[in-house]
Parts: C-alpha cells; sequence; structure tokens
C-alpha cells in the first residue's frame, strides 16, 4: 500500500496497520497473514492525507506470461509534486521479499528532488541497497529496480482517467478494450 491504511476485522471495528497483515515465514510459515481462519478484510480505511498522492500514482508489476496474474516483481509509485519537486513519495515493492515491504528509505531520499530520471534511479539504488539474494533470484534486484524507475516516471506523469486492461483480464475480449 502507498499509504498506512487500517484493514477491519469482522471483529476488531477498529482494524489494523496495514503493515502487519502479511507475516514472515519465522516458526509458523503457513501462515502468510495475521488472519484467522474464516476472517475476511471487510474493508479499507485511508487517512484524508492519502488524497494528496492521487494525481501522481501507479502500479506496475512484471510477470512471467500474461495469463499468470502472479508478479515476480511489482512496484506502487505514489508521489506528491508541487513545482517540479517532490514533496512527499510512497513507495512499495511486491515479489522481491517474503512480505510486501515499503521502502521507506528510497522515499526519504525522493523528498526535496526534482521529478525526473536522476531522482528516480538514485531512490531504486536506495531502495535495493541492501537486498540479499537467495538461490537463483539474483535477477530480481535489477528486474526491481527498473521497474521502480518505470513506477516513478509513470505516476510523476500523472495518474491516467483510464487503466487499459490486461491482455488476460476479462475485460480485454475486444483488443484495446479499456476499464476503469
Amino acid at each position: 500500500m502507498l499509504v498506512e491504511p487500517l484493514i477491519g476485522r469482522h471483529n476488531d471495528a477498529a482494524g489494523f496497520p496495514v503493515d502487519t497483515l502479511h507475516r514472515l515465514p519465522g516458526d509458523a510459515p503457513e501462515q502468510d497473514s495475521v488472519l484467522a481462519p474464516g476472517e475476511l478484510i471487510v474493508a479499507v480505511r485511508l487517512p484524508a492525507s492519502a488524497r494528496a498522492f492521487a494525481a501522481h500514482s501507479r502500479y506496475l508489476k512484471v510477470r512471467e506470461r500474461n495469463s499468470y496474474a502472479f508478479a515476480i516483481v511489482s512496484a506502487a509509485a505514489g508521489l506528491v509534486i508541487a513545482n517540479g519537486s517532490i514533496k512527499e513519495a510512497r513507495l512499495a515493492l511486491g515479489g522481491v521479499a517474503p512480505k510486501p515491504w515499503r521502502a521507506r528509505a528510497a522515499e526519504a531520499q525522493l523528498v526535496g528532488s526534482v521529478a525526473g530520471p536522476g531522482a528516480f534511479g538514485r531512490a531504486a539504488q536506495v531502495a535495493l541497497a541492501e537486498a540479499k539474494p537467495s538461490g537463483d533470484n539474483t535477477f530480481k534486484i535489477e528486474l526491481a529496480q527498473r521497474l521502480i524507475v518505470r513506477a516513478l516516471t509513470a505516476a510523476a506523469a500523472g495518474t491516467p482517467d483510464r487503466i487499459p486492461a490486461l491482455p488476460a483480464s476479462p475485460f480485454s475480449t475486444p483488443a484495446g478494450a479499456l476499464h476503469v
């Protein structure tokens, strides 16, 4: 998530911070979230301050094939831009760690920078500076850095009114179909 929303539980109206939803494998690797059996996410509440990111946000994912929904790497970027300068930034990554995570050091790096390739490249380097690959996934570090730059560039260009449907989406039956 690009902001710090609360996720409501059916038995807890107050909810809990989204950062606590996903668990690290630890001593119970079969439990990937804090949800108990039978619990559902019924609402996501965003703070009013999240509206500031609406004009400049984007989510991108790289998939092995169009028929697979699971992302090898994903990046979500949100920016608050005034006079060409980044006032606030949110950057989250998926598929590169045991759970999705915000790249807070990269967010801090972006604040005060001119929105452009140089700042975005530096943020991508900072976001993955401490990445430690395991097994055969070393390629994900460079892939994630490139995707961060693309997501930040797309976010800086502005959030589109309409997003093209993915080729394998049920919304894409006619060629070039769009969905909101």
